[in-house]
């Protein structure tokens, strides 16, 4: 089945990852970035995982999974290194909730694809569970290309798009025109980026 690509806004939303361990860090580490609401239900906690519970960063259940561990949970991985438990978890999901389970390509009804991350800019990359390690292979290959210097660029693009939408006086084949002229790679240079903008006073 083919799967449908979405970004999920999750800030305050209440997840629940079943398992403490380094896969449930690695999910936690992306979450706290989107602002998530974070439990985890484990009888031990990874270390590290552990320093973000003390600092009170992620909420802890020590325990094993229940299925009412999950009844208020709007996202929900089972992540154990127990096939078993991992099932326990998907079956107790309800229909109206996402849930993924990280050892099984076919389990839950959702996947986290491979991404990287440079500012505004996301690239997701997914292989519908075919190989997940070809996709951390063009992952790699995509983060050498967009580096850091597209976090500003980046940023120079929405603001030229903020301006143009709310200050400038143009028609909306003017404002396209504009737009897609800042798309060309020459102005990821910030002198370049700086011309634009003294050029762009003078029609506005």
């Amino acid at each position: 089945m083919k799967s449908y690509p979405m970004m999920l806004q999750v800030k305050n939303k209440q997840v629940v990852i079943v398992g403490g361990g380094f896969i449930a860090l690695r999910k936690v580490k992306r979450l706290l970035e989107s602002k998530a609401l974070i439990t985890i239900v484990a009888p031990q906690l990874d270390s590290e995982l552990y320093r973000l519970y003390e600092a009170k960063e992620i909420h802890w259940n020590k325990k094993k999974f229940e299925p009412t561990d999950i009844s208020d949970a709007f996202l929900i991985f089972a992540a154990t290194n127990d096939r078993h438990v991992n099932e326990a978890v998907e079956y107790a999901a309800g229909p109206d909730q996402l849930v993924n389970v990280v050892d099984y390509k076919h389990g839950g009804n959702f996947h986290v694809p491979a991404s990287i991350t440079r500012g505004k800019l996301t690239i997701s990359i997914a292989t519908n569970g075919a190989s997940p390690t070809l996709a951390r292979k063009i992952k790699n290959e995509l983060a050498e290309q967009y580096n850091e210097e597209h976090v500003k660029y980046l940023q120079f693009l929405d603001d030229i798009r903020t301006y143009v939408h709310k200050k400038m006086k143009l028609n909306r084949n003017e404002k396209n025109a504009i737009l897609s002229e800042v798309t060309k790679p020459k102005y990821i240079d910030l002198e370049e980026q700086e011309m634009f903008y003294q050029e762009l006073s003078k029609i506005s």
